[in-house]
């Protein structure tokens, strides 16, 4: 069983608790890989409207605490707008239950920085005391941008940053027929409404379908606003047979079908389920807030689906990256609830979160249990990576992972 587990379904666990020193500057992610260098109408920080692009997050190590006379180069320019530099912050509202942060974790820091007009696709990296950090990917293509602010005066708003949409439902309305648009969240609290899809058996802020979905290259992207606080709950209902409760923030129906999505930068708080994420997902820098309403087998975050059969090939997700999220506060005090509860899939990347604070009694916290063998059609989990998290049991002891993988093959 563990040579097979070495050679399917391939976990890597670099480290569980990173304490390397690095001498020069480190880049581990960002939260958006590709976007525009224009058509942004943010003039927050004397900007002029629709001159430059994207606002773009990078997580790393010795970065600093302050810029100073450190530089971004983001596609061979220097990006001369900076709205964040320094150690990586907590998302928790203030006075809330789960404020650490990837700075206590990690030592992480994070700069967030708009794309200036005239960058190329050379990718981003950042040069302190001289010394130049590697480079991540980021590719210059088109793609719409968009505000939404529970606080606008108007109503419903034109999604401009002058004129920002008022309820998130107008960004998922606006996406149906585009690839590669990006929407920044401002400070408020988006909760307990939905905004998009069905409701079945319970409800999610966010039941996606394939209107939604991105395309390779171009994730549709959702992303708090820098320096704000941009919260979404599921936390109506008191239980699973209340009519108003909400399981899920991000959910889509049918599976799979809301693919190459981007989650990054918000404060989300669930019951049950903050997220389920799907094939070509980049879920980044998000806080993860579990709940206290047991639902067996699943977790604060889940990744595809535990029954994935050749004969539905969809639930099957493929690529999804997983980076910086603080998850926390699963409260069932149950071993069948989990932190992160992984599904069939593969080629995904789960790396530098931080899992502290949560309750599953003997757990584990983090786990892959598929249930039925490869030989009767089941799908494996396989090359899915984990490193570089730290997995905090301090406050409720409890196992970090388990695998239960009957889809492998019996060799």
């Amino acid at each position: 069983m563990i040579s097979a587990i070495r050679a399917i379904c391939i976990f890597i666990l670099l480290c569980l608790w990173p304490a390397i020193s690095y001498g020069r500057p480190v880049l581990f992610f960002s939260d958006l890989d590709s976007g525009p260098s224009t058509g942004n109408g943010d003039t927050s920080r004397g900007q002029v409207v629709d001159e430059n692009g994207v606002l773009v997050s990078v997580w790393g190590k010795n970065l600093g605490e302050a810029q100073g006379g450190s530089q971004v180069i983001i596609g061979g320019k220097t990006a001369g707008v900076i709205y964040y530099w320094g150690n990586a912050a907590s998302l928790e509202k203030a006075g809330g239950a789960y404020a650490k942060s990837l700075h206590d974790s990690h030592r992480m820091q994070k700069i967030t920085f708009q794309v200036p007009a005239g960058a190329d696709n050379s990718g981003i990296n950042v040069i302190v005391d001289g010394e130049n950090s590697n480079i991540l990917p980021f590719a210059i293509r088109p793609g719409n941008i968009y505000f939404v602010d529970d606080d606008s005066p108007n109503y419903p708003g034109s999604g401009t940053y002058a004129d920002p949409w008022r309820s998130p439902a107008d960004y998922i309305s606006a996406l149906a027929g585009q690839d590669g648009a990006i929407c920044y969240f401002r400070q408020g609290d988006y909760s307990n409404t939905e905004y998009a899809g069905v409701s079945l058996s319970n409800k999610s802020c966010f039941r996606l379908n394939q209107d939604a979905a991105g395309t390779d290259g171009a994730n549709n992207a959702f992303v708090g606003y820098p320096n704000e606080i941009a919260s979404f709950g599921a936390t109506a209902g008191i239980d699973k047979n209340d009519p108003d409760y909400f399981m899920y923030v991000f959910s889509e129906y049918p599976y799979n079908s809301a693919t190459n999505i981007t989650v990054s930068s918000l404060r989300l708080e669930s019951n049950t389920v903050v997220a389920k994420v799907l094939s070509k997902w980049r879920f980044t820098g998000n806080l993860c807030i579990g709940g206290d309403i047991f639902n067996q087998g699943t977790g604060i975050l889940i990744t595809g689906s535990h029954v994935s059969h050749v004969t539905y090939p969809e639930r099957y997700v493929q690529g999804w990256k997983i980076c910086g999220n603080v998850i926390a506060g699963e409260r069932t005090a149950n071993k069948l609830n989990h932190a992160v509860y992984f599904g069939a899939g593969s080629d995904n990347d789960f790396g530098w979160n931080y899992v502290y604070g949560n309750n599953v009694a003997e757990g584990p916290l983090l786990s892959c249990n598929l249930e039925d063998s490869k030989e009767n059609g089941y799908l494996p989990l396989a090359n899915t990576a984990l490193h570089d998290n730290v997995v905090d049991m301090s406050e409720f002891p409890s196992r970090a992972i388990g695998v239960h993988e009957l889809a492998l093959n019996s060799d």
